[in-house]
């Protein structure tokens, strides 16, 4: 039989730690800019309006300083052993919460990374998302000529030279 003191005690604790974050987020409004006279005039299509885009971009760094200080458990702790048998007791006789303190080295102390926030500035679309106007039965040609879509004429190169087309 052995009997005894068992625990865990932290008398003083230093730890040091050092973080760094950063962000980036987008914020969308409307694009005012006027379509009328310009190649995207039209009713623009539902749920595809122009946006306008914001960046912005931040970051944050911080140092802390923790001290930690009597801080654990102690157990009575009483051990039998019977042939090969081994049965070990415990008795908690102390829990010591001790104290914590956190100092800011350097840094501020909630490390908001977009607190001081820098703007790419405004992107937009480069089109306008405009209704299609559809074609009547006049504007298409029931027998097109696909030809038709080249300036000028082709010339056809045969067997024994350039003929034209």
């Amino acid at each position: 039989m052995a009997i005894g003191l068992e625990g865990s005690v932290t008398v003083l604790g230093l730890s040091v730690p050092i973080d760094a974050r950063a962000a980036a987020v987008r914020r969308l409004e409307t694009d005012t800019r006027d379509l009328a006279g310009t190649d995207y005039a039209g009713p623009l299509i539902e749920g595809l309006e122009p946006q306008l885009y914001h960046w912005f971009y931040g970051g944050a760094y911080g140092g802390r300083i923790n001290l930690q200080a009597l801080n654990g458990d102690i157990d009575a702790v009483a051990r039998v052993r019977v042939f090969f048998v081994r049965k070990t007791f415990r008795k908690r006789l102390a829990r010591l919460k001790g104290f914590t303190k956190t100092l800011v080295a350097v840094g501020d102390e909630f490390g908001e990374p977009l607190r001081e926030r820098e703007d790419f500035g405004p992107f937009a679309d480069e089109i306008a998302f405009t209704g299609v106007t559809p074609l009547t039965a006049g504007e298409i040609s029931a027998n097109p000529n696909p030809s038709a879509i080249y300036p000028g004429t082709l010339a056809r190169i045969s067997h024994q030279g350039v003929s034209p087309g």
